[in-house]
């Protein structure tokens, strides 16, 4: 991944780089490969992040120490999740160090992949259709007037999504090490429950018809 200049000058960088390998002579077909090899590796990001996310609401709900924790978890961000996680652990005393550390350190990565992610996702995009061509993604700077331009080959945001997969399978190791296998079931008890009271509702409906 290479990163450009900011401001002004990464949108113009933004287009030298877009044309910056020869587009003639390229075929449709070559085309069409290009756009699958690129939007598989993007889909690819999507998926693990989703993983990831779903890994990381498990782990809120282990750290808090209650089933009811998934109704504040659900639906937040992963960036509200790990640093709400992060401060979780780094006052869970009733783990050791190393089992808080290995938390955090789970979090970290977890959070600079979902950054990667959260920029191929939603920065502008354009993109060479040369085969092996490179995707250009600018994005605002938060809280600031500049823009932030980089370039990612295929092998580039495949890795990322591999980040968010290590990330996740990491955290999940981490937790179960510190607080016991069982304890990422914490966050789906609520729904099981809700699920076998409508089973149960609907067996005893089905009782009372049959006697009537």
């Amino acid at each position: 991944m290479q990163n450009s200049g900011d401001g002004c000058r990464a949108i113009a960088d933004n287009a030298e780089m877009a044309t910056e390998e020869p587009e003639a002579e390229v075929t449709l077909e070559e085309i069409e490969a290009v756009m699958t090899e690129r939007h598989t590796a993007l889909g690819l990001v999507i998926d693990m992040a989703g993983s990831l996310e779903y890994t990381l609401t498990g782990v809120f709900c282990a750290l808090v120490g209650s089933k009811f924790a998934i109704v504040v978890a659900a639906g937040q961000s992963a960036d509200w999740l790990i640093g709400n996680c992060r401060s979780l652990a780094r006052v869970h005393y009733e783990m050791t160090d190393e089992q808080r550390a290995a938390i955090v350190a789970a979090l970290d990565m977890a959070a600079e992949a979902s950054r990667a992610r959260n920029t191929l996702v939603h920065a502008n995009k354009s993109g060479s259709a040369v085969p092996g061509g490179r995707l250009f993604t600018i994005k605002a700077k938060r809280g600031s007037h500049l823009w932030v331009s980089q370039s990612w080959t295929p092998a580039e945001i495949r890795d990322v999504a591999m980040k968010l997969a290590r990330a996740s399978g990491d955290l999940r190791h981490a937790i179960e090490v510190a607080m016991g296998q069982q304890v990422m079931a914490i966050g789906d008890a609520l729904a099981w429950e809700e699920q076998r009271r409508a089973e149960s509702a609907g067996l005893q409906e089905s009782s009372d018809s049959s006697q009537t």
